[in-house]
């Protein structure tokens, strides 16, 4: 009988990490893969000739509910920042994310902060912490980022040339705000 207890349990045990295993599969992750590895993110620019185009349909939402479309955040380059108020690595990245839009959002960069949380839960992040970012918050509630731009990690962020390509996908936090990425993005302004 304890042989069969034993048995059991090794069974049902296995069942529960196979789930567990399964459930974590579909959340994102929140991670610091690359924060402070410039020659990782110098590698992950695609060259202007092999970027592919983005299908820009569809809309996201402000926190007011408001529909945003995403053919309407395009300037001369589009930075757009898969987030959460729960995510750590993500709210350090945020103030890099401000200051790099401070400093070039009048030379033609426009910066999106999304997340798919309900906008409550973003104003109650942004009561809390006094945060005041100069940036478009947005909401996605039909999941845009995730299913079309392979958005499985957070933070996330993709930058879009002028033309709707895609000139950047670099998942984990970074210094957005770095002289290396401030000259990267510069010269993809000026393309």
């Amino acid at each position: 009988m304890g042989i069969r207890t034993g048995r059991r349990i090794g069974v049902y045990g296995s069942a529960v990490l196979v789930m567990a295993l399964a459930v974590s599969a579909t959340l994102p992750v929140c991670g610091l893969e690359a924060a402070g590895s410039q020659g990782f993110l110098d590698r992950s620019w695609i060259p202007a000739g092999e970027r592919p185009r983005l299908d820009l349909s569809g809309s996201l939402a402000t926190l007011d509910g408001e529909r945003v479309p995403l053919r309407g955040l395009k300037g001369k380059a589009l930075l757009i920042n898969a987030w959460a108020t729960w995510c750590g690595p993500c709210r350090l990245e945020m103030p890099y994310l401000a200051d790099l839009h401070r400093r070039l959002s009048k030379e033609g960069l426009a910066i999106a902060a999304v997340s798919w949380e309900d906008p409550g839960a973003v104003r109650t992040f942004l009561e809390e912490t006094g945060a005041d970012y100069p940036f478009l918050l947005l909401s996605d509630p039909d999941r845009i980022l995730q299913g079309r731009f392979q958005v499985i990690g957070l933070p996330t962020t993709l930058i879009v040339d002028a033309r709707g390509r895609l000139a950047l996908h670099h998942v984990g936090m970074y210094v957005w705000n770095s002289p290396e990425v401030v000259s990267r993005i510069r010269h993809l302004l000026a393309e």
